[in-house]
């Protein structure tokens, strides 16, 4: 309890320091100690001082990223600007290196934070691969860019996010207990060795990819449940083979658009069980009228499907990012309200409201 309490206080600083004096601010928790960092460099200051198990939490504003190479919590305002659930955005500039040298990197999470770049995982800033990842998550986060693993990883988690590019690993990575879970997907989820143990459950995936290779290269045959495919996009299947979400993969209580079953067979040793083809103009009931942008990402996006009782999913839910853990953009920090501050000589006395979201 004294911990929980301990970290809700850093989160209220956090948000008073913003408030008082519009700065960026990044509260780092080590133990009960508690150091505050202001400005664009705040968050790569934050890093260089923290340690593992530290907590580092971001007011909204924007942040230059930096390489993170501890077992850090890292939680941010939110990803999209909500007057409405109190949510504004924590921004990191430029891509994210995570990794550490002659270690496995574990223990991280990230969380309600924009990323204006790619996630480059189990590597350094110059792209070489490192030691394997494990018990690494990021939750309600947008990625705009891809989420590329250089190594072997064991236990990750990507959920509740956007990834406006792909989740993929190098050909020769293993990946054990990778989710992928109710996310939009802008690209694919592909690139890790057969024997890997990856499932991708109640998202939206809007990306394909063409290839010459033989179904032996990057043959990730991965689990797909309760997805919903948007893709639209037209191949030549005689020159470029298309590898549709990993040659060899599963595909069950999925929905896809009617003509494109035989995308997955034709890579080798695809199935399709109990899948629905529907055309993608009948897909979501969010849009209105004259809408087209039935496939797209925006903020204002629910992804509500047309017939939630008919299309339901392997786990009795409605197929798609709504189904299975359910849909949401909200960090897990606490809203803060009526705050006040007063200095009384030494001692600084902070009274507030506390709501979880």
């Amino acid at each position: 309890m004294k911990k929980i309490l301990f970290l809700l206080m850093t989160l209220f600083c956090a948000n008073a320091a913003i408030a008082q004096n519009e700065v960026s601010t990044v509260i780092l928790q080590h133990g009960d100690e508690v150091t505050m960092y202001k400005g664009l460099s705040a968050f790569s200051e934050a890093m260089e001082a923290a340690t593992d198990n530290d907590v580092i939490t971001l007011s909204k504003g924007l942040f230059s990223a930096a390489p993170i190479n501890k077992s850090v919590r890292i939680y941010g305002a939110g990803y999209e600007t909500d007057s409405t659930n109190s949510m504004e955005v924590s921004k990191l500039s430029g891509d994210v290196i995570i990794g550490v040298e002659n270690d496995t990197l574990s223990a991280l999470h990230m969380e309600g934070i924009y990323i204006n770049g790619s996630i480059y995982a189990a590597t350094n800033k110059d792209g070489d691969t490192l030691e394997p990842m494990r018990d690494f998550t990021i939750n309600k986060c947008y990625v705009r860019g891809q989420i590329k693993f250089y190594s072997n990883i064991t236990s990750v988690t990507v959920t509740n996010s956007i990834i406006t590019e792909s989740v993929n690993g190098n050909a020769i990575n293993i990946a054990n207990n990778l989710l992928v879970n109710n996310c939009y997907i802008g690209g694919n989820v592909w690139g890790f060795k057969p024997e890997s143990d990856v499932m991708i459950d109640h998202c939206i995936i809007a990306g394909h990819y063409s290839t010459k290779r033989g179904i032996d290269d990057y043959n990730s045959q991965f689990y797909f449940s309760n997805c919903i495919f948007v893709s639209n996009a037209g191949f030549n299947n005689d020159v470029y083979p298309l590898v549709y979400n990993g040659c060899g993969s599963t595909f069950k209580k999925c929905i896809y658009q009617p003509g494109k079953s035989y995308r997955v067979s034709i890579t080798g040793n695809g199935t399709v069980e109990d899948c629905y083809e529907v055309y993608l103009a009948d897909m979501f009931a969010d849009l209105e009228e004259g809408n087209t942008n039935y496939g797209s990402y925006t903020p204002n996006r629910s992804f509500e499907i047309k017939e939630p009782e008919t299309w339901i999913g392997t786990d009795g839910t409605e197929i798609g990012i709504r189904g299975g853990a359910g849909w949401s953009k909200l960090p897990s920090t606490p809203v803060v309200k009526n705050l006040q501050l007063e200095v009384n000589g030494n001692t600084l006395d902070v009274t507030y409201d506390a709501e979880v979201r």
